[in-house]
């Protein structure tokens, strides 16, 4: 499960460590918070490292109030007397609360220990305090137009915490800087007689109700809604369920030339029903962020998924919102990450090492293409001889492997040099541009009877080389779950491969190491795996078609890397 913001683990407990921000660090004795949250689980975490970053921000944001930082300009021109009076106190209570801390900083804990002494030195203890007597006597000897010409620039260097502007355009200005000199008359007496050892009740500044702290409040509301959204967004019902939703997505996709596949699509309307269900929401009106998190963590806990298919699987919820803003039938769409981090490993795939393929190719299913009959392999044709091994020799993905058919397995233009294409063809579907690509084909796999396979399917007119697939009418994502669910129950129970990071998949790890062992460079990996360019030169050239590559050098990479296990088959 996904960790909140400045939260690790450390061992098993989870602690909250958060860098200090450079603005306000001189306020602070260390360069970073850390505190132990003393539980190992994700959902208190949560809720510990929320309360903590709710402190903590209010705290920098205080900071940065003192220091003249404010998060924006606040207008005043529909204000008021009363408000500009309620402005003077929180300017006397805040040069209050400014000494009040720079003295408590210089104390020592002998004064405050109980029963100290109340007795002041004001000249040993106090050396500023005849620089405010004569302070405050030139104040009061002031009248409010020279205090305004020689103290406008202090006033308005404290009020700008708040974001207020000062101008001498304010038709209330003159009032206003004499409420300031009042005020700051009032702060000197309760400075000289706090030095004096004298108890002092004062106002703390966060207790003055003024008309900025809505104004302020409603900044922060703003800054908020960039990431996750207004918090006052209304939710009713607009008529549109999340199956037209999907239903829209997928016209989208058709017409941005990017078709949804069928396995997309039905895990959509699986991940929909499940999430009426648990939420009981159907109008996506209705639909809140706080749906999708409580959906996202009924999934994880419930164990059925991995984090990344957890995370597909709110990502389609969004998706749908998303949509359903785009076609203007709500106003917002679910902003901020709800994806969980996945952990590390988690996603990782492991190549097969070579013990692992001489067991595996050593298996009588591949060295007497024995299939036991009865069991799931049974269902699958030729598949499980021939799609492990294409895999491994030309580190070719199922799907591209299913979707081979025998106008895909030809001789390369102006070359004796036999490949599959990789192609969009007739209707087929590949992951990226990338992918359509040439892929010469290793010798033995003539010598094993590929052209024999190609020879069946055209006499049967079959669109691809493979059974199971023409008898579910192409449909590559069904039998791609059902060869996957053979390979990984067979690799267990029959090769005793247990790792859960070698897959099918890790075929084409282990196609991707043996020309890298040969040398093969990063662009002969690339062209070989179908993996996009990078950089500028991705922009530049063949668009619609395989890119241009070297086929004989390629062929030579193919054909070069030693398979010891082929000698067997």
């Amino acid at each position: 499960m996904k960790l909140p913001p400045y939260v690790i683990r450390r061992g098993k407990v989870l602690q909250y460590v958060r860098r200090i921000p450079g603005d306000v660090a001189h306020a602070f004795p260390v360069i970073r918070i850390q505190r132990t949250l003393a539980t190992v689980n994700v959902s208190e975490a949560y809720a510990a490292a929320g309360r903590i970053t709710t402190e903590l921000d209010a705290q920098f944001a205080g900071i940065r109030r003192e220091r003249g930082f404010t998060i924006g300009v606040i207008h005043v021109d529909s204000w008021t007397w009363p408000d500009w009076e309620q402005l003077a106190d929180w300017f006397k209570a805040t040069l209050v609360e400014d000494d009040l801390k720079s003295l408590i900083m210089g104390r020592r804990g002998r004064a405050l220990a109980a029963g100290a002494a109340q007795t002041v030195d004001l000249q040993a203890e106090h050396p500023d305090a005849l620089d405010l007597s004569q302070h405050d006597h030139r104040l009061k000897e002031m009248t409010v137009g020279e205090y305004a010409a020689e103290r406008v620039a202090f006033v308005q260097s404290v009020v700008r915490r708040l974001g207020i502007p000062i101008s001498q355009a304010n038709p209330y200005f003159a009032r206003f800087m004499a409420a300031a000199l009042a005020a700051e008359i009032g702060f000197l007496d309760i400075a000289l007689r706090y030095r004096m050892g004298q108890k002092v009740g004062y106002c703390h500044p966060d207790t003055i109700a003024g008309p900025w702290k809505a104004a302020i409040a409603d900044k922060a509301e703003q800054q908020v809604a960039k990431i996750v959204g207004p918090a006052n967004v209304s939710h009713r019902a607009v008529g549109k369920s999340l199956n037209d939703c999907r239903a829209a997505y997928a016209a989208e996709r058709i017409r941005a030339n990017k078709p949804a596949t069928l396995k997309q699509l039905n895990d959509m309307d699986i991940t929909i029903g499940r999430f009426q269900s648990h939420s009981g929401i159907k109008d996506v009106g209705l639909v809140q962020r706080s749906h999708i998190i409580a959906f996202r963590d009924q999934l994880y806990d419930g164990g059925d998924y991995a984090t990344a298919s957890v995370n597909k699987r709110t990502g389609y919820i969004t998706t749908l919102v998303k949509t359903a803003a785009n076609k203007g039938w709500i106003d917002q769409a679910i902003r901020g990450d709800i994806r969980l981090t996945v952990p590390e490993g988690e996603d990782a795939r492991e190549p097969y090492s070579t013990d692992d393929l001489a067991l595996i190719f050593g298996h009588p299913m591949f060295t007497e293409r024995k299939i036991t009959s009865g069991t799931a392999a049974a269902s699958l044709g030729v598949l499980p001889f021939w799609l492990p091994l294409i895999s491994c020799l030309h580190g070719m993905i199922s799907s591209e492997i299913l979707q081979l058919g025998p106008d895909t397995v030809r001789i390369h233009p102006d070359t004796d040099i036999w490949c599959f294409a990789v192609t969009t063809s007739g209707g087929r579907h590949i992951k990226t541009e990338a992918r359509r690509r040439w892929m010469p084909i290793r010798h033995e796999m003539i010598d094993l009877g590929l052209l024999d396979l190609v020879k069946e399917a055209e006499a049967q007119g079959w669109k691809t080389l493979w059974q199971p697939v023409e008898a579910k009418h192409g449909d590559i994502d069904a039998v791609s779950q059902q060869v996957s669910a053979f390979w990984a129950d067979f690799a267990r129970k029959d090769l005793k491969i247990t790792d859960p990071q070698k897959t099918l998949y890790s075929f084409r790890h282990s196609f991707k190491d043996a020309i890298g062992a040969l040398g093969a460079s990063d662009d002969e990996k690339k062209q070989l795996l179908g993996h996009a360019e990078t950089g500028a030169t991705k922009g530049y050239g063949t668009k619609k078609a395989p890119r241009p590559v070297d086929i004989k050098r390629l062929d030579e990479i193919v054909q070069a890397v030693s398979w010891p296990f082929l000698a067997g088959l």
